[in-house]
Protein backbone atom coordinates (compact mmCIF):
# COMPACT_ATOMS: atom_id res chain seq x y z
CA UNK A 1 0.00 0.00 0.00
CA UNK A 2 1.97 2.97 -1.13
CA UNK A 3 1.48 6.35 -0.72
CA UNK A 4 3.61 9.46 -1.43
CA UNK A 5 3.09 12.79 -0.57
CA UNK A 6 4.59 16.28 -1.47
CA UNK A 7 3.83 18.93 0.48
CA UNK A 8 4.35 22.66 -0.44
CA UNK A 9 4.05 25.94 1.26
CA UNK A 10 4.46 29.55 0.12
CA UNK A 11 3.80 32.65 1.70
CA UNK A 12 4.99 32.02 5.25
CA UNK A 13 5.28 35.41 6.56
CA UNK A 14 2.68 38.00 5.04
CA UNK A 15 -1.15 38.10 5.72
CA UNK A 16 -1.94 35.59 3.52
CA UNK A 17 -0.41 31.95 4.08
CA UNK A 18 -0.93 29.17 0.94
CA UNK A 19 -0.25 25.38 0.46
CA UNK A 20 -0.46 23.01 -1.79
CA UNK A 21 -0.56 19.07 -1.02
CA UNK A 22 0.22 16.29 -4.00
CA UNK A 23 -0.41 12.75 -3.06
CA UNK A 24 0.13 9.45 -4.86
CA UNK A 25 -1.78 6.35 -3.57
CA UNK A 26 -1.62 2.61 -5.07
CA UNK A 27 -3.64 0.05 -3.59
CA UNK A 28 -4.13 -3.71 -4.19
CA UNK A 29 -6.20 -6.50 -2.93
CA UNK A 30 -5.53 -9.80 -3.50
CA UNK A 31 -8.68 -12.73 -2.35
CA UNK A 32 -8.25 -16.35 -2.36
CA UNK A 33 -11.33 -18.81 -1.72
CA UNK A 34 -12.70 -22.29 -2.84
CA UNK A 35 -15.58 -20.20 -4.24
CA UNK A 36 -13.26 -19.54 -6.66
CA UNK A 37 -10.37 -21.41 -9.11
CA UNK A 38 -8.13 -18.84 -9.09
CA UNK A 39 -6.89 -16.06 -7.03
CA UNK A 40 -8.99 -12.57 -7.27
CA UNK A 41 -7.82 -9.03 -6.62
CA UNK A 42 -8.76 -5.54 -6.65
CA UNK A 43 -6.42 -2.90 -7.89
CA UNK A 44 -7.02 1.01 -7.22
CA UNK A 45 -4.86 4.14 -8.53
CA UNK A 46 -5.23 7.79 -7.40
CA UNK A 47 -3.71 11.06 -7.45
CA UNK A 48 -5.14 13.77 -5.17
CA UNK A 49 -4.17 17.49 -4.78
CA UNK A 50 -5.43 20.05 -2.47
CA UNK A 51 -4.75 23.70 -2.25
CA UNK A 52 -4.93 25.83 1.21
CA UNK A 53 -5.45 29.41 1.51
CA UNK A 54 -5.37 31.05 5.02
CA UNK A 55 -5.16 34.97 6.06
CA UNK A 56 -4.22 36.70 9.45
CA UNK A 57 -8.16 37.25 10.09
CA UNK A 58 -8.50 33.82 10.30
CA UNK A 59 -10.62 33.36 6.80
CA UNK A 60 -9.46 30.31 5.17
CA UNK A 61 -10.27 28.34 1.85
CA UNK A 62 -9.91 24.98 0.45
CA UNK A 63 -9.99 23.06 -2.61
CA UNK A 64 -9.01 19.62 -3.09
CA UNK A 65 -9.55 17.37 -6.13
CA UNK A 66 -8.90 12.99 -6.50
CA UNK A 67 -8.93 11.02 -9.50
CA UNK A 68 -9.53 7.09 -8.74
CA UNK A 69 -8.40 4.12 -10.97
CA UNK A 70 -9.91 0.77 -10.51
CA UNK A 71 -9.75 -2.75 -12.11
CA UNK A 72 -12.97 -3.66 -11.41
CA UNK A 73 -15.12 -0.12 -11.84
CA UNK A 74 -15.47 3.35 -14.13
CA UNK A 75 -12.59 5.87 -13.11
CA UNK A 76 -14.23 8.85 -10.94
CA UNK A 77 -13.05 12.25 -10.18
CA UNK A 78 -14.37 13.93 -6.94
CA UNK A 79 -13.57 16.97 -5.67
CA UNK A 80 -14.08 19.32 -2.05
CA UNK A 81 -14.41 22.68 -1.66
CA UNK A 82 -15.17 24.32 1.98
CA UNK A 83 -14.32 27.59 3.08
CA UNK A 84 -14.39 29.82 6.17
CA UNK A 85 -14.77 33.90 6.93
CA UNK A 86 -14.63 35.39 10.51
CA UNK A 87 -17.66 37.61 10.87
CA UNK A 88 -16.41 39.44 13.73
CA UNK A 89 -14.40 38.31 17.00
CA UNK A 90 -16.73 36.09 18.20
CA UNK A 91 -18.27 35.07 15.12
CA UNK A 92 -17.03 32.71 12.22
CA UNK A 93 -19.06 31.01 9.00
CA UNK A 94 -17.84 27.93 7.92
CA UNK A 95 -19.24 25.87 4.81
CA UNK A 96 -18.54 23.15 2.49
CA UNK A 97 -19.56 20.91 -0.24
CA UNK A 98 -18.17 17.88 -2.04
CA UNK A 99 -19.03 14.51 -3.73
CA UNK A 100 -17.34 11.19 -2.92
CA UNK A 101 -17.47 7.54 -3.97
CA UNK A 102 -17.11 4.64 -2.01
CA UNK A 103 -16.38 1.48 -3.85
CA UNK A 104 -17.60 -1.78 -2.89
CA UNK A 105 -15.09 -3.73 -0.50
CA UNK A 106 -13.52 -7.03 -1.41
CA UNK A 107 -15.92 -9.18 0.71
CA UNK A 108 -18.85 -7.50 -0.64
CA UNK A 109 -17.69 -7.58 -4.33
CA UNK A 110 -16.16 -11.39 -4.07
CA UNK A 111 -18.08 -12.52 -1.02
CA UNK A 112 -16.73 -15.01 2.31
CA UNK A 113 -17.55 -18.28 3.12
CA UNK A 114 -20.93 -20.29 2.34
CA UNK A 115 -23.07 -18.11 3.92
CA UNK A 116 -21.84 -14.48 2.28
CA UNK A 117 -22.31 -14.73 -1.18
CA UNK A 118 -20.30 -11.96 -3.53
CA UNK A 119 -22.23 -9.47 -5.66
CA UNK A 120 -20.42 -9.06 -9.29
CA UNK A 121 -22.96 -6.72 -10.54
CA UNK A 122 -22.37 -4.40 -7.11
CA UNK A 123 -21.93 -0.43 -8.11
CA UNK A 124 -19.94 2.04 -5.90
CA UNK A 125 -21.72 4.56 -3.90
CA UNK A 126 -21.95 8.27 -5.30
CA UNK A 127 -22.59 11.01 -2.64
CA UNK A 128 -23.15 14.92 -3.04
CA UNK A 129 -23.65 17.22 -0.37
CA UNK A 130 -22.09 19.58 2.12
CA UNK A 131 -22.51 21.91 5.21
CA UNK A 132 -22.82 24.94 6.62
CA UNK A 133 -22.57 26.21 10.24
CA UNK A 134 -21.67 29.17 12.37
CA UNK A 135 -18.83 29.17 15.33
CA UNK A 136 -19.53 31.13 18.54
CA UNK A 137 -16.47 31.88 20.29
CA UNK A 138 -16.16 33.48 24.06
CA UNK A 139 -14.25 37.42 24.19
CA UNK A 140 -11.22 34.91 25.59
CA UNK A 141 -11.69 31.62 23.55
CA UNK A 142 -12.32 29.84 26.20
CA UNK A 143 -15.70 28.83 25.26
CA UNK A 144 -16.88 27.89 22.05
CA UNK A 145 -20.45 26.90 20.79
CA UNK A 146 -20.39 25.41 16.96
CA UNK A 147 -23.65 24.84 14.90
CA UNK A 148 -23.83 22.80 11.41
CA UNK A 149 -26.17 21.87 9.19
CA UNK A 150 -25.32 18.77 7.10
CA UNK A 151 -26.86 16.82 3.99
CA UNK A 152 -25.92 14.28 1.83
CA UNK A 153 -27.74 12.46 -1.22
CA UNK A 154 -26.45 9.36 -1.28
CA UNK A 155 -27.54 6.79 -5.10
CA UNK A 156 -26.38 2.84 -5.07
CA UNK A 157 -26.08 3.20 -1.42
CA UNK A 158 -24.94 -0.32 -0.30
CA UNK A 159 -26.87 -2.50 2.08
CA UNK A 160 -27.31 -5.92 2.11
CA UNK A 161 -30.48 -8.87 1.58
CA UNK A 162 -31.00 -12.03 2.99
CA UNK A 163 -31.39 -14.75 -0.15
CA UNK A 164 -32.21 -17.90 2.03
CA UNK A 165 -33.22 -17.55 5.66
CA UNK A 166 -33.31 -21.52 6.22
CA UNK A 167 -29.11 -21.39 5.61
CA UNK A 168 -28.47 -17.60 6.58
CA UNK A 169 -27.30 -17.09 3.08
CA UNK A 170 -26.85 -13.47 1.95
CA UNK A 171 -25.39 -10.39 -0.12
CA UNK A 172 -24.34 -7.29 -0.28
CA UNK A 173 -26.94 -5.21 -2.23
CA UNK A 174 -27.24 -1.59 -3.65
CA UNK A 175 -30.34 0.04 -2.54
CA UNK A 176 -32.30 1.70 -6.14
CA UNK A 177 -32.46 5.32 -6.16
CA UNK A 178 -31.62 8.10 -4.50
CA UNK A 179 -31.33 8.11 -0.44
CA UNK A 180 -31.43 11.23 1.37
CA UNK A 181 -29.16 12.09 4.99
CA UNK A 182 -29.95 15.49 6.78
CA UNK A 183 -28.70 16.57 10.42
CA UNK A 184 -28.05 19.35 13.01
CA UNK A 185 -24.79 18.88 15.03
CA UNK A 186 -23.84 20.89 18.28
CA UNK A 187 -20.57 20.85 19.35
CA UNK A 188 -19.51 22.59 22.81
CA UNK A 189 -15.82 22.91 23.92
CA UNK A 190 -14.72 24.82 27.10
CA UNK A 191 -12.10 25.93 29.70
CA UNK A 192 -13.70 25.56 32.91
CA UNK A 193 -10.34 26.24 35.12
CA UNK A 194 -6.72 26.14 34.18
CA UNK A 195 -6.96 22.47 34.75
CA UNK A 196 -10.01 21.55 34.02
CA UNK A 197 -11.69 21.44 30.64
CA UNK A 198 -15.06 19.85 29.07
CA UNK A 199 -16.95 19.07 25.75
CA UNK A 200 -20.11 18.03 25.14
CA UNK A 201 -21.61 17.33 21.38
CA UNK A 202 -25.20 16.31 19.89
CA UNK A 203 -26.02 14.88 16.69
CA UNK A 204 -29.91 15.05 15.16
CA UNK A 205 -29.97 12.57 12.31
CA UNK A 206 -32.58 12.26 9.56
CA UNK A 207 -31.60 9.32 6.82
CA UNK A 208 -34.11 7.51 4.61
CA UNK A 209 -33.86 5.70 1.16
CA UNK A 210 -35.89 6.38 -2.36
CA UNK A 211 -38.86 5.05 -0.48
CA UNK A 212 -38.86 7.30 2.29
CA UNK A 213 -38.14 4.18 4.58
CA UNK A 214 -35.68 4.51 7.38
CA UNK A 215 -32.44 3.55 7.12
CA UNK A 216 -30.95 0.95 9.30
CA UNK A 217 -28.81 0.78 11.99
CA UNK A 218 -28.67 4.90 12.07
CA UNK A 219 -29.59 6.72 15.26
CA UNK A 220 -31.38 9.82 15.31
CA UNK A 221 -29.68 10.87 18.63
CA UNK A 222 -26.08 11.03 19.16
CA UNK A 223 -24.59 12.65 22.50
CA UNK A 224 -21.48 12.68 23.99
CA UNK A 225 -19.91 14.85 27.06
CA UNK A 226 -16.76 14.51 28.83
CA UNK A 227 -14.02 16.36 31.20
CA UNK A 228 -10.79 15.88 31.56
CA UNK A 229 -8.67 17.59 34.39
CA UNK A 230 -4.68 17.31 34.44
CA UNK A 231 -3.74 16.23 38.20
CA UNK A 232 -0.21 17.49 37.88
CA UNK A 233 1.77 18.52 35.29
CA UNK A 234 2.07 14.93 33.80
CA UNK A 235 -0.63 12.88 34.63
CA UNK A 236 -4.11 13.57 33.15
CA UNK A 237 -7.22 12.04 33.46
CA UNK A 238 -10.74 12.23 31.74
CA UNK A 239 -13.55 10.47 31.84
CA UNK A 240 -16.85 10.12 28.91
CA UNK A 241 -20.50 9.82 28.57
CA UNK A 242 -21.66 8.54 25.33
CA UNK A 243 -25.47 7.88 24.12
CA UNK A 244 -26.36 6.22 21.22
CA UNK A 245 -30.36 6.40 20.44
CA UNK A 246 -32.62 3.65 19.11
CA UNK A 247 -32.25 2.72 15.57
CA UNK A 248 -33.91 0.18 13.13
CA UNK A 249 -32.83 -3.27 12.13
CA UNK A 250 -33.59 -6.18 10.44
CA UNK A 251 -35.12 -9.22 12.47
CA UNK A 252 -35.37 -12.63 11.07
CA UNK A 253 -37.39 -14.87 12.88
CA UNK A 254 -36.12 -18.25 13.04
CA UNK A 255 -39.81 -20.22 13.17
CA UNK A 256 -41.33 -18.15 10.63
CA UNK A 257 -38.10 -17.77 8.01
CA UNK A 258 -39.91 -14.38 7.55
CA UNK A 259 -37.64 -11.11 8.81
CA UNK A 260 -39.28 -7.97 10.14
CA UNK A 261 -37.80 -4.30 10.96
CA UNK A 262 -37.35 -3.68 14.18
CA UNK A 263 -36.56 -1.23 16.99
CA UNK A 264 -33.19 -1.24 18.62
CA UNK A 265 -33.11 0.12 22.72
CA UNK A 266 -30.77 3.44 23.33
CA UNK A 267 -27.64 2.69 25.34
CA UNK A 268 -25.56 5.06 27.41
CA UNK A 269 -21.86 4.19 28.02
CA UNK A 270 -19.19 5.83 30.88
CA UNK A 271 -15.40 5.24 30.00
CA UNK A 272 -12.77 6.45 32.79
CA UNK A 273 -8.87 7.13 31.40
CA UNK A 274 -5.49 8.46 32.58
CA UNK A 275 -2.37 8.99 31.12
CA UNK A 276 1.09 10.05 31.67
CA UNK A 277 4.09 11.72 29.89
CA UNK A 278 6.99 9.46 30.59
CA UNK A 279 9.13 11.99 28.47
CA UNK A 280 8.79 14.39 25.71
CA UNK A 281 7.61 12.47 22.67
CA UNK A 282 5.98 9.29 24.83
CA UNK A 283 3.02 9.02 26.69
CA UNK A 284 1.45 6.06 28.71
CA UNK A 285 -2.06 5.36 28.93
CA UNK A 286 -4.99 3.26 30.24
CA UNK A 287 -8.75 3.43 29.51
CA UNK A 288 -11.43 1.80 31.41
CA UNK A 289 -14.47 1.66 28.54
CA UNK A 290 -17.51 0.68 29.48
CA UNK A 291 -17.79 1.25 33.12
CA UNK A 292 -20.94 -0.33 34.51
CA UNK A 293 -20.55 -3.34 32.18
CA UNK A 294 -23.48 -2.51 29.74
CA UNK A 295 -25.21 -5.03 27.70
CA UNK A 296 -25.87 -3.44 24.08
CA UNK A 297 -25.58 -4.02 20.47
CA UNK A 298 -24.92 -2.36 17.52
CA UNK A 299 -26.01 -5.16 15.13
CA UNK A 300 -29.10 -6.87 15.94
CA UNK A 301 -28.08 -10.27 17.65
CA UNK A 302 -24.11 -9.47 17.40
CA UNK A 303 -22.98 -8.29 21.80
CA UNK A 304 -20.38 -5.86 21.97
CA UNK A 305 -17.34 -6.17 24.83
CA UNK A 306 -18.45 -5.11 28.23
CA UNK A 307 -16.32 -3.81 30.92
CA UNK A 308 -13.02 -3.75 29.03
CA UNK A 309 -9.14 -2.20 30.01
CA UNK A 310 -7.12 -0.98 27.29
CA UNK A 311 -3.32 0.37 28.37
CA UNK A 312 -1.03 1.66 25.86
CA UNK A 313 1.93 3.36 24.51
CA UNK A 314 2.01 7.08 22.39
CA UNK A 315 5.07 8.12 20.88
CA UNK A 316 5.54 10.73 18.72
CA UNK A 317 8.92 11.80 16.43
Amino acid sequence: LPIYQLDINFDREGPVNQAVSILGEYQQSKYDSTSYNDEKSLVEKSIATEYRLFTEDDHSLSISGRYTGNSEYKDAFTGRISGAYRLSPNFRAHASFGTAIQNPTMTEYYGYSGSYVGNPNLKPEKSRGGDVGLLVESNDKHHSLDLTYFARNVSNLISSEVLDFTTYRSRAINIEGTSQIRGLEIAYNGKLADRLTAYANYTYTQAKDSKKAELVRRPKHLANVGLAYQITEKLGSNVNVSYVGKRIDTYFDELTYASSRVKMPSYTLVNLGVNYQLSKNLNVYANLNNLFDKKYENVLGYGQDGRNVYVGLKGSF
